[in-house]
């Protein structure tokens, strides 16, 4: 097993795994993108906390965690064509070391809940379901009419003047979710 710290061109690489893996799990079309695994990436040190296992040079698995406070939030994903061969339990291993040598008291990820195998895995670990996010999506036969705004109320594009109020009320409005660090 060829493991390397992954690297900001690993992107596209990990997406298309991202993307194979969702598709495959779903049966929908994905809307990830590289551009979401550098979001997910950016609170993450990857140089020091972060994982890409190569196999005969190509990426099969990779994973990565990021702490905050005394906590840390882990991620991984594995090729379809790589599944049942121990990756998603070295990603894991890895991380709960990397967590542990850090003094970090609890470990935090997500499954999507077609991944029996992950879902699995996870429990025979110690690890407990806590909440679940639900994605709805409808495939539209038609344009959708224009909305009505209520009176008092106008639709229109972000303005940098609005960024202080937009971003107040985003934390307001999930002060009260699981692990909120704003």
């Amino acid at each position: 097993m060829n493991v390397r710290p992954i690297v900001a061109s690993d992107a596209d690489a990990v997406a298309s795994i991202v993307v194979e893996d969702s598709e495959a799990l779903t049966g929908r079309p994905s809307r990830l993108g590289p551009n979401d695994v550098r979001d997910w990436w950016s609170r993450a040190d990857l140089a020091r906390d972060s994982w890409l296992f190569l196999d005969d040079g190509e990426p099969v698995a990779a994973g990565w965690l990021h702490p905050y406070g005394d906590k840390a939030a882990f991620a991984g994903v594995v090729a379809q064509r790589a599944k049942g061969r121990g990756y998603g339990s070295a990603i894991v291993e890895r991380a709960e070391d990397t967590a542990r040598a850090r003094g970090l008291a609890r470990m935090h990820t997500w499954v999507p809940p077609e991944d029996a195998a992950a879902i699995s895995l996870f429990r025979e670990r110690g690890y407990d379901e806590v909440r679940r996010f639900y994605e709805m999506a409808i495939e539209l036969a038609a344009t959708p009419p224009e909305p009505v705004v209520p009176e008092g109320f106008a639709l229109d594009a972000f303005h940098e003047e609005d960024a202080r109020a937009f971003h107040d009320t985003l934390e307001d409005a999930f002060r009260d979710h699981w692990e909120w660090h704003g």
